[in-house]
């Protein structure tokens, strides 16, 4: 599995260029994408000339050392950081005035390695946080919590919407998180080390629900250092080292 991951990082320079050109993000089917990005914090120069697209129904995986910019990239489409130079795209167009709330208006949802939930509101409050339903002046409980039920039977976490968060595993609060993604009717879906504290069933569970994404044409970015996972769920690989990008390959 190492011989792999050293193959896709040792791809030459002619490869990069084709995969360069075959990843232009305003290629049909692309959901979001950046576009000759740079991106500088203080000295260091984070990124530096990066375009890849995101395309609906499919899985690209960021691949990279430590420090390679691909944090910067998910925080770059997630709206919290913009870019020094270039574009962030969604539908193909370049997007101003970049931000979380903005991002999350357009249908960009991140699923993080450690979930920004709120231990002490329950299930269902987590996963509507920000748009909660609404009857008249006040929030629908019983909507929400029926929302949520259905939420948690397709991401397979057995537990109640009016359950504290704080009660669940680490594990379980991930699926939250994806539940919550889902919640927004998510066009894209970023995934930043999502299994690092999931069992090997929940890890399951998770990938049927990319499938199930998949097949609802939601486009998806896997950021994960384990190289079974990667070849197992993605569709292309991008490959980033010292904030520039190697190339975009097929998985197979």
């Amino acid at each position: 599995m190492a011989e792999r991951a050293q193959d896709v990082v040792a791809m030459d320079a002619s490869a990069a260029g084709a995969s360069a050109r075959a990843s232009n993000p305003s290629s049909p089917g692309a959901a979001a994408g950046v576009r000759h990005v740079s991106k500088r914090f203080g000295g260091t120069l984070a990124l530096d000339d990066v375009s890849f697209n995101l395309a609906r129904g499919e899985v690209l995986a960021l691949l990279g050392e430590n420090g390679a910019g691909k944090s910067t990239c998910v925080k770059l489409l997630a709206g919290v950081y913009r870019p020094d130079v270039g574009a962030v795209l969604v539908e193909e167009v370049p997007v101003e005035h970049w931000s979380p709330l903005e991002a999350q208006r357009r249908g960009i949802a991140v699923m993080h390695q450690h979930p920004g939930l709120f231990a002490d509101l329950s299930v269902s409050e987590n996963i509507f946080i920000g748009h909660m339903p609404r009857r008249s002046f006040s929030v629908d409980n019983d909507r929400m919590r029926q929302r949520a039920r259905d939420l948690l039977a397709i991401v397979g976490l057995h537990c109640r919407p009016d359950d504290t968060l704080k009660r669940l595993r680490p594990s379980e609060q991930q699926l939250v998180e994806i539940a919550r993604a889902l919640s927004v009717n998510a066009k894209v879906l970023i995934m930043d080390e999502p299994t690092a504290a999931l069992s090997q069933r929940e890890v399951e569970r998770l990938f049927a629900v990319v499938a199930e994404l998949k097949a609802r044409k939601v486009a998806m970015m896997f950021v994960s250092h384990r190289m079974e996972e990667i070849y197992r769920v993605a569709d292309r690989i991008a490959v980033l080292r010292d904030g520039r990008l190697i190339g975009v390959q097929p998985a197979a």
